[in-house]
């Protein structure tokens, strides 16, 4: 069976998934609450990103390309013209955000890829870094295992696989996060209460960001987060630790 996601917020906006069928969310992730909280903090957040007038935004582990293509319809409707960049280190996954991005009729390159592996050339230049990281605390060495090629590819434990804490790929992001967004850049990013958001907005803060949490729900007894870091200027940075 094919599906379309209506997400009702404040632009009521739709993404149609039609092309989806009910055996591809064996091997992608499928759209759930966490997606929906995404794609909500967004839309709550439109007025900051057209003031930021993005010209590159990046999603990590992009799934269904949903998040992503919510984006470039916030933007088009907002007339901002961005670049917009999509990558996942499962094929299927890479493979699918082409045809959610075809269906939705919005442009998205797409790379398969482990984080930001092989987009050097953007480094420093990136306003707008999506990710909602495989969060679910396992043993490292599921996590490991999870993105280990078997058969040649990567399957969906990947999407959701975290390791300690739920933080493990998140934490190889966030040793170089900062280099990768532009002088004013911004990271949006999911977290479960696992993961300490307290904590890591804390370290965040002590690095150079500015932080605030933009969503909170709980969905089957779990706490999700939308958090945003916000790259501050050096000069501030450097006068704060002086």
């Amino acid at each position: 069976a094919s599906r379309t996601i209506i997400h009702r917020g404040a632009t009521n906006m739709e993404i149609n998934l039609d092309h989806m069928k009910f055996n591809d969310w064996d091997h992608v992730y499928e759209p759930r609450e966490d997606t929906w909280l995404f794609m909500e903090a967004l839309e709550s957040e439109c007025q900051f990103l057209t003031d930021l007038d993005p010209k590159f935004c990046v999603e990590i582990g992009a799934g269904s390309g949903s998040v992503i293509t919510c984006l470039a319809l916030l933007m088009r409707k907002q007339e901002i013209h961005s670049t917009f960049v999509a990558t996942d280190i499962n094929k299927i996954a890479a493979s699918t955000v082409i045809k959610t991005a075809q269906a939705n009729q919005v442009v998205i390159e797409v790379i398969c890829t482990d984080l930001l592996k092989g987009l050097e050339g953007m480094k420093g230049h990136i306003d707008v870094l999506l990710f909602n990281p495989p969060y679910v605390p396992t043993s490292h060495e599921e996590y490991v295992d999870s993105i280990t090629r078997k058969n040649g590819s990567i399957g969906i434990e990947a999407a959701w696989a975290g390791g300690i804490d739920g933080m493990e790929t998140l934490e190889r992001l966030l040793l170089d996060v900062k280099d990768w967004l532009s002088n004013h850049g911004c990271m949006y990013l999911i977290a479960v209460q696992e993961n300490d958001p307290a904590k890591l907005m804390r370290r965040l803060h002590a690095d150079g960001f500015d932080v605030k949490m933009i969503r909170k729900t709980t969905a089957r007894n779990e706490a999700l987060y939308v958090l945003r870091f916000k790259k501050r200027p050096s000069w501030i940075f450097n006068l704060n630790s002086t």
